[in-house]
C-alpha cells in the first residue's frame, strides 16, 4: 500500500471514529423527561379540514398532573386535559376563535416513565400497559408495542436531532424513510401526545407545545388562539360578577383605549359581544339562558377569561 492509499485509510478511519463519538456524545447527553408538569399540550383531531383559522373535530389542552395511581405495582401519573371551547360550523365541527375551559379538566389516560431506561408505558387497563415511547432506541432497533396499531413492529431508520422554539436539540426517531412518521424525545409522537406513530395525514397533532409559559414546539402557537391563558398585564383589569349573578362589571381603566368583551356558551356560541371604552362597564344578564359561560376581556396588551354561572 503506498502513501496516498495509507493516508486515506488513516482519514476514513479518523471520520468513522469521530462519528462515532458524535453519535455516542449526543445519546450521552442529559435525558429530557416526558412526563412534567410544567408543560401543556395543544393537540388537535380533525376528520374535515385543516388551516389556520379553520374547523377541528376536537381541539384539547393536555397536562400532566402531579397525582398518582398504582395498577399491577406500578405507579403511573394521571394526565387530564382542559377542552376548548369555540364556534361550531356546519358540520358541527370546533372553529377558531377557541377559548380554554380551565375549570373543565377532564382524566384522560395513565403513563409512567423510567428515566434511566428511557421508556414510558401507557397503561392499557385490565392490569395491562404497553410502551407507547422508547427513548433509547438506535438505528435498526425495533419498537414491538400492542399499543401501536395492529402490533406493526416499527424498526428505527434513522434518528436526528431537531432543535426546539427555544434553541434545544431533542432526538428524533424517524420509523419510515420517506413519511413523517416519528417521535420526539420530550414532546411525542408527531401525531399528538398519546397517538400512535401511523402516518395519517392532516388527521391529528399539534398547534402548540408550552413548556413555563414559552412556547418550544408546533406551527400555530398564536395564530388563532383567543383566551387561552389569562394575560393580564398591569392594567387592573378585570371581570367580575355581582353576587345576584344578574350583572358582569367590566373594570378596564385604560384611558384612549378600547376592549372587547366577549360571552361564549359551553357549545362555543357567541351569546354577547361588547365594546368597552370606559373604566367600568356593567354587562347586564338577564335575558340570557341560565347556564355556564365563558366571558372574555380582550385588548391590545392582553386578555382575560372567566368562567362564569348564570341563574335566571
Amino acid at each position: 500500500m503506498n502513501k496516498e492509499a495509507r493516508q486515506f485509510c488513516i482519514r476514513i478511519i479518523y471520520l468513522l471514529i469521530i462519528s462515532g463519538l458524535v453519535a455516542q456524545f449526543s445519546y450521552s447527553q442529559g435525558y429530557h423527561k416526558l412526563i412534567r408538569t410544567n408543560t401543556y399540550w395543544d393537540c388537535y383531531e380533525n376528520f374535515f379540514e385543516k388551516a389556520p383559522g379553520g374547523c377541528y373535530q376536537w381541539v384539547k389542552r393536555y397536562y400532566f398532573t402531579n397525582q398518582e395511581i398504582v395498577f399491577a405495582g406500578h405507579t403511573y401519573t394521571i394526565s387530564r386535559y382542559y377542552p376548548f371551547l369555540g364556534s361550531p360550523n356546519i358540520n358541527n365541527l370546533l372553529c377558531s376563535p377557541f377559548v380554554v375551559d380551565t375549570i373543565s379538566s377532564l382524566t384522560t389516560t395513565y403513563l409512567r416513565e423510567d428515566t434511566v431506561a428511557r421508556i414510558v408505558w401507557i397503561y392499557l387497563g385490565n392490569q395491562q400497559e404497553a410502551i407507547i415511547y422508547d427513548f433509547s432506541l438506535h438505528v435498526g432497533d425495533t419498537l414491538m408495542s400492542p399499543f401501536q396499531y395492529d402490533n406493526t413492529p416499527y424498526i428505527v431508520n434513522h434518528i436526528d436531532t431537531v432543535l426546539l422554539a427555544n434553541g434545544e436539540p431533542r432526538l428524533r426517531f424517524f420509523f419510515d424513510p420517506d413519511l413523517p412518521v416519528y417521535y420526539t424525545e420530550s414532546i411525542g409522537s408527531e401525531r399528538g401526545l398519546f397517538q400512535p406513530i401511523k402516518y395519517v395525514p392532516d388527521y391529528q397533532g399539534y398547534f402548540c407545545v408550552t413548556e413555563n409559559h414559552v412556547n418550544i414546539y408546533g406551527s400555530y402557537c398564536s395564530n388563532f388562539f383567543i383566551g387561552i391563558d389569562n394575560r393580564p398585564p398591569d392594567d387592573n383589569c378585570s371581570i367580575a360578577q355581582d353576587p345576584s349573578q344578574s350583572t358582569i362589571v367590566i373594570h378596564f381603566p385604560q384611558p384612549d383605549k378600547t376592549a372587547t368583551f366577549k360571552l361564549w356558551n359551553i357549545s362555543g356560541q357567541l351569546i354577547v359581544a361588547e365594546d368597552i371604552s370606559t373604566p367600568e362597564t356593567n354587562i347586564k344578564l338577564s335575558q340570557i339562558t341560565s347556564g355556564i359561560y365563558i366571558a372574555q376581556l380582550i385588548w391590545q396588551k392582553g386578555f382575560l377569561s372567566k368562567k362564569i354561572i348564570i341563574n335566571n
